[in-house]
């Protein structure tokens, strides 16, 4: 069983490793670094019982609202419920730093991770051209932070 906890700057390398398997659009270190300087709360781990990484997610406040930059769960530990912890507790800190929304983005292609953030409530709020580095688009999605929390 997984729990979560807030990331700390020696969990860098492991979270790496995960969001470079698991992600298609590189992060670089630096921005993760800079996200928890910035809000330590909304920077949050998975780990397995012997305290290895397994999961993360980061995001940013501003205002009354939030945004996932990353989230992702180690592909061995996919479909366990990680990602479901994580995404619940980045709601519940985005409540504590009051914000009322939380946003994302994902690639249309990302079936799977499109019918988890409905299943999660979240709704497809616009579609952006261009969003990705290599150009691909993305659809944002939105969801109210209270009623995930």
């Amino acid at each position: 069983m997984a729990y979560v906890r807030y990331f700390a700057a020696s969990d860098l390398g492991e979270v790496m490793r995960i969001f470079l398997a698991g992600l298609d659009e590189a992060i670089p270190p630096s921005d993760l670094l800079s996200f928890s300087a910035l809000w330590p709360n909304g920077q949050i781990v998975a780990c397995d019982p012997t305290g290895s990484v397994v999961g993360a997610v980061f995001g940013t406040v501003h205002g009354n609202k939030s945004r996932v930059m990353a989230i992702a769960v180690d592909g061995n530990r996919r479909g366990g419920g990680i990602a479901t912890r994580l995404l619940l507790r980045f709601m519940a800190e985005s409540v504590a730093r009051g914000a009322g929304t939380v946003t994302l983005e994902l690639r249309p292609a990302n079936q799977a991770a499109h019918a988890f953030y409905k299943k999660m409530g979240f709704v497809e709020t616009a579609y952006l051209e261009n969003h990705y580095s290599d150009g691909g688009p993305c659809i944002v999605m939105s969801a109210p932070a209270a009623r995930l929390s």
